[in-house]
């Protein structure tokens, strides 16, 4: 699946690999966006920021405790996301397609 993303949607994609790969997998699931939204917070609003900080944190360590446990589709040494991170992201670029729009 291919979603096209701003390139801050993008770099905050690629901190959630980055976030994947040190802790050892070889999937991006959405504890790891969690965490890269986190890392990356500058990038929100403020108002966001301050309404949501706290259940981002609880969401993401929730996540992180309820990790995705389904067998690895591939054998290589490719990064995946998976389903529902996918969904995540997809999700994401579909309201901010919206709310750009007003």
């Amino acid at each position: 699946m291919q979603v096209f993303t701003s390139p801050e949607v993008g770099a905050l994609l690629d901190t959630a690999v980055t976030i994947a790969v040190k802790r050892g997998n070889c999937f991006v699931g959405v504890d790891h966006v969690f965490e890269a939204v986190l890392e990356r917070s500058t990038l929100l609003p403020a108002t966001v920021l301050a309404q949501h900080t706290k259940d981002l944190m609880a969401v993401g360590r929730e996540m992180a405790v309820v990790a995705w446990t389904a067998p690895v589709p591939m054998a290589s040494g490719e990064l995946f996301y998976t389903p529902r991170a996918a969904v995540l992201v997809s999700d994401a670029a579909k309201y901010a397609e919206q709310f750009s729009r007003g």
